[in-house]
């Protein structure tokens, strides 16, 4: 692939005066920048500060021809690079956008020749030590571009542009979304909420997003609901919160959807109401499954009543 190089980078490569440097910038989704270099010094190109670290030396830093994917990763040690478990659990750095540059250590207004672009894979954080996964730009055309035939209706989330649900509105005859307030807060994956008469299971598969406190802006998905005595909502979440959670914190919820097109009672069993179907907010007309479309299990049936 050409690469564009600035006539003064060029001379000093050509020169042998030339000492290389690699720099790695992550550009957050809120507009923070982090910045990483393979010297052994803070090096300030384009107003950022890339600190050194052993990210840069780069696992098998490589370019291909063809529909494979480059990967490469980023290492660092954590807190020292501005980087912590908390923030890597907040979501902070999934699918941030990188760029890897060369420079010249002697030479820093030479400019920049850029090596890789791309998004931030799979992210880990273990003794101290994050690492960062690089996917370059090719790793796109890996994803899929249609849809799978499936029961379950293939929105991403209740109230998005597919699935038209006004998050404003009502299902089972309450609010979809109502603000609460934190009672007690047993862990940082369990969280009580006081003056909820929500029925058991009603915010199941729904959302809790914290409006103030540690957590302020954060969202989780809800495993479980149970309405407990004395108006109290219990809410396991599939992932924890990276920061305490206190009595007061005041949070959004949003009921669960469990992306049925309805309930299916069958020989006289009740299926159990857990979260709401799409016929239940009234959106049949958007759902994005197959509900009747036959499954698997119609091949052990050939031949039986």
């Amino acid at each position: 692939m050409p690469r564009n190089i600035s006539t003064p980078l060029l001379t000093a490569i050509s020169s042998g005066a030339f000492l290389p440097a690699i720099l790695a910038r992550i550009t957050l989704f809120d507009g923070s920048v982090y910045g990483y270099t393979s010297a052994d010094e803070v090096l300030t190109v384009g107003g950022v500060d890339h600190f050194p670290t052993e990210a840069v030396e780069m696992s098998a830093l490589a370019s291909s021809v063809g529909a494979s994917v480059d990967n490469s990763s980023i290492k660092g040690i954590a807190r020292e690079n501005r980087v912590d478990e908390d923030l890597i659990d907040a979501g902070s750095f999934d699918g941030a956008e990188y760029v890897l540059t060369l420079v010249d250590r002697l030479n820093l207004g030479a400019g920049e020749l850029i090596l890789q672009k791309g998004s931030l894979g799979e992210l880990s954080i273990e003794d101290g030590k994050f690492e960062f996964e690089q996917r370059g730009l090719s790793s796109r055309i890996r994803v899929a571009s249609s849809d799978e035939t499936t029961k379950l209706c293939r929105c991403r989330r209740l109230g998005d542009a597919q699935c038209k649900v006004n998050l404003a509105g009502t299902v089972q005859g309450r609010s979809i979304r109502a603000t609460r307030t934190v009672s007690t807060a047993p862990t940082t994956k369990e969280v009580r909420f006081s003056s909820e008469g929500a029925p058991t299971a009603f915010y199941t598969y729904g959302y809790v997003r914290f409006i103030s406190g540690a957590n302020d802006g954060i969202e989780r998905e809800i495993k479980d609901h149970t309405l407990l005595t004395g108006s109290v909502a219990k809410v396991e979440l599939r992932l924890p919160f990276p920061f305490p959670i206190a009595p007061g914190d005041q949070a959004v919820l949003t009921a669960g959807c469990n992306r049925k097109l309805k309930y299916d009672d069958k020989g006289g069993v009740t299926e159990p109401r857990i979260g709401s179907t799409c016929e239940q907010f009234g959106n049949g007309v958007n759902f994005h499954g197959e509900h009747f479309l036959p499954g698997n299990e119609q091949i052990t049936q050939v031949g039986r009543q």
